[in-house]
This record gives structure tokens, C-alpha cells and sequence, in this order.
């Protein structure tokens, strides 16, 4: 009678057994899903997959899944040959320099920040990028130009000197609609 209370053949769950061992739960929207990885690079440097191969990170598994998520997201929005172009231009980087991209990538969209001042917003709008962004943004694009500006710091602060000036030589020499989707991204 006991086992009554644990099985009882008359109730069906909501959600199978293995929809909730992977994480996932009724949630029409994907929202809560678990990010799929699509396969583990061969190329993915070996400290970043011991740092998130932690029970704190997630495991590897989730945190590339999220990583990869990104990237999907943001090559999403390019043609083939863009695309192309973007991923030659990181896989161009040294790999610590990839590294801390593909960290940042992996942390996912980030959590509260202060909108952005006035003069932060007008600063981002110098460009042309910046000031089609901004437009895009609308009433967000104070709330979006601080998470970027969140984002991109973190992620720039944990390169090296000759890391970043690497990096920032590939930005600057992407075209406007890679350097968008990338700005795009950092800022969800």
C-alpha cells in the first residue's frame, strides 16, 4: 500500500521521464530548454572545457550549448559568405584570445544591469552601427547598450594586452552587418 503513494498506474506525468532528465519542462515557448550541443569542437581549448566541465558552470555540455546557441544566433543573421568570413576571422584569433570569447559567449544573456547615461547612448550612436542599433533598440537601447558595455568589458578584460589588440584588429575589420550581429548578441 505504501507504494501507492510513489506509483500509481492511474496518473500520467505532464512531461516524460526524459524531458525532465534533460531539464526541459511543458514550456510551449523553449524558453526554459536546455541548450543542445551540437558536438564538441576538437579545437575547443582544453581550460576553458576543464573550467566548465564544473558542477558550478553547468557542465560542459550546457555551457557549450549555450555558447553554440549564440554563435548560431549571431551567424543567423549574416549571408553564407559573411558567415564564412566572420568565423575566419575568430578562428584567426590565438586560442586564448578565442577562449575568452568563447567564454563569454557561454555565459548566456546576462543578468540586471543599470541602464546606460545619456552620454554612454550618445557615445554608442557615434557610429553609423551604433546609431542604427540604437533606432532598432528604441525605448531598449539604454538597457541594451549597458549589457553590451557589460558584456564586452568582461570579456575584453580577461584578454591579454596582445590579446585584445588582436581581437580589436579583427572587430574593426568586420562590415557592418557582422559587427551587428556580434554587438547584437553581447547586448541580449
Amino acid at each position: 500500500m505504501a507504494h501507492d503513494l510513489i506509483h500509481r498506474p492511474d496518473w500520467t506525468p505532464a512531461v516524460s521521464a526524459a524531458d525532465t532528465i534533460i531539464g526541459r519542462y511543458s514550456d510551449p515557448s523553449g524558453f526554459y530548454d536546455t541548450p543542445a550541443v551540437r558536438s564538441i569542437p576538437d579545437d575547443l581549448p582544453a581550460s576553458l572545457a576543464s573550467r566548465w566541465n564544473a558542477r558550478e558552470s553547468g557542465g560542459l555540455g550546457f555551457r557549450l550549448g549555450i555558447a553554440q546557441n549564440a554563435a548560431a544566433t549571431v551567424l543567423g543573421r549574416l549571408t553564407e559568405e559573411s558567415q564564412a568570413d566572420l568565423v575566419a576571422a575568430v578562428d584567426s584569433l590565438p586560442e586564448s584570445a578565442r577562449t575568452a570569447i568563447y567564454d563569454e559567449l557561454a555565459q548566456g544573456v546576462s543578468g540586471y544591469v543599470r541602464d546606460a547615461s545619456q552620454a554612454e547612448v550618445n557615445a554608442f550612436s557615434a557610429s553609423d552601427i551604433g546609431r542604427e542599433l540604437v533606432k532598432e533598440w528604441g525605448g531598449r537601447a539604454a538597457k541594451r547598450i549597458a549589457t553590451f558595455n557589460k558584456r564586452a568589458d568582461r570579456m575584453l578584460d580577461s584578454m591579454s594586452d596582445q590579446d585584445f589588440g588582436y581581437f580589436m584588429a579583427r572587430f574593426t575589420s568586420l562590415d557592418g552587418e557582422q559587427a551587428a550581429a556580434v554587438i547584437r548578441e553581447l547586448a541580449r
